[in-house]
């Protein structure tokens, strides 16, 4: 279902439009901005891959960034999150909305885009909207406006729109334009546990999974059952305990492993989660059966 606020007639949306993606399926559909309308975009369930197709519209993200995108060109906007958008002149869009990948093949392939490497710091990008894919567009419009379109068709050009972009676009390219996508479609468990090898902090962890701050803790309380706070401080304990258990262990290598920055730090840590200071921590776990 899409909920929206203020709308004009021929789709056209005026300056308090608030556009609401959620209907969990496949869908496409074409929009009119008018010159420096503004309108905010949430994509609650649906990841959104937007068209260009006239005018030049600026987007920005919940994670504050800012790209101007022009006719000819599309940018994604992964689940979960919401973009503003200001229309430079009259604007015209093609908005594909998703809730998932249909085809085996594709997830396959964005799986394997995992591996490759990549900037550590993520950015809305654009990319062209190469000839293969006007054909589909100008194909979709035809369609879309003789009223044709509903489930079955939806995602037979769902599936064929990654078809060509597989076919015509270079991997680099796709991974960089997918980037949330193709973390996203990583369990998100196995996404958390390998980013905190890595990095225990939590921002490292919201960083890693590309979601706001807020969706990101909503998440991880549903997938792990506590909040990301507690888990961390779980993890922590359990580092504690496993490295203070190996033989010839001392306070200063626990320290290091598990990352305190102070001795003050880790006695205020042990004092109120194991109830004893460090020393006394590293006897018990050293002469425990």
């Amino acid at each position: 279902m899409m909920k929206e606020g203020k709308r004009t007639s021929n789709s056209k949306l005026n300056t308090t439009d608030r556009v609401i993606l959620e209907n969990n399926e496949t869908h496409f559909r074409f929009y009119k901005m008018k010159e420096n309308c503004k309108n905010q975009f949430e994509a609650i369930s649906m990841h959104i891959v937007c068209f260009v197709l006239e005018g030049e519209v600026m987007i920005s993200n919940h994670m504050n960034n800012q790209v101007s995108v022009t006719q000819g060109n599309m940018f994604y906007m992964p689940k979960y999150s919401h973009f503003d958008s200001i229309a430079k002149n009259n604007v015209n869009l093609l908005i594909f909305s998703f809730e998932r990948l249909l085809n085996p093949l594709d997830k396959l392939y964005f799986q394997s885009l995992n591996l490759l490497e990549r900037s550590p710091e993520y950015q809305v990008v654009t990319l062209e909207i190469k000839k293969p894919l006007h054909s589909f567009i100008r194909f979709m419009h035809e369609t879309l406006s003789e009223g044709i379109g509903d489930q079955y068709y939806y995602k037979i050009k769902h599936k064929e729109f990654f078809i060509l972009l597989r076919s015509f676009y270079d991997s680099k390219d796709i991974q960089n334009l997918f980037y949330p996508l193709i973390t996203q479609n990583i369990d998100f468990k196995s996404l958390i546990m390998d980013t905190y090898q890595k990095d225990s902090d939590l921002n490292a962890l919201i960083k890693a999974s590309c979601l706001s701050r807020s969706i990101f803790m909503k998440v991880f309380k549903k997938e792990f059952g506590i909040t990301a706070y507690q888990w961390i401080l779980k993890q922590r304990s359990k580092s504690i305990i496993y490295y203070a258990s190996l033989p010839g262990a001392s306070i200063k290598d626990v320290m290091y492993k598990v990352g305190f920055d102070s001795p003050s730090h880790f006695n205020r840590f042990c004092r109120k989660h194991f109830n004893c200071t460090p020393k006394e921590l590293l006897r018990k776990c050293q002469t425990k059966d």
